[in-house]
């Protein structure tokens, strides 16, 4: 169940936001999305937690995301931590895994 994505996104409400880009396109919905940005002197490839808005980005467009300051693989794109769009669809995304798996 994908709820578990739901709370870590907002607690990412007061993580470090940076300037990223679309480095990987999957499957968002799976997790299979990832960007590219700049922690900690150091250039950062993360996933995007399952149920982002990544899937409308296209690899190499630019977008904000918001990262733990202790742990940068900890992600979400700031329009789903700010929004609350990607809380929908993770659970949503849960419901329908508990019902198919």
């Amino acid at each position: 169940m994908l709820l578990p994505e739901a709370q870590n996104q907002r607690s990412l409400r007061e993580g470090v936001r940076a300037g990223a880009t679309m480095h990987t396109r999957g499957t968002c919905a799976l997790g299979q999305c990832k960007v590219a940005f700049e922690a900690q002197d150091r250039t950062v490839v993360a996933a995007l937690p399952p149920g982002s808005s990544g899937s409308k980005y296209p690899v190499g467009a630019h977008l904000t995301v918001v990262y733990r300051a202790d742990d940068p693989q900890t992600v979400a794109a700031a329009a789903d931590v700010e929004g609350g769009g990607a809380t929908l669809l993770a659970a949503s995304t849960g419901g329908a895994q508990l019902l198919t798996g």
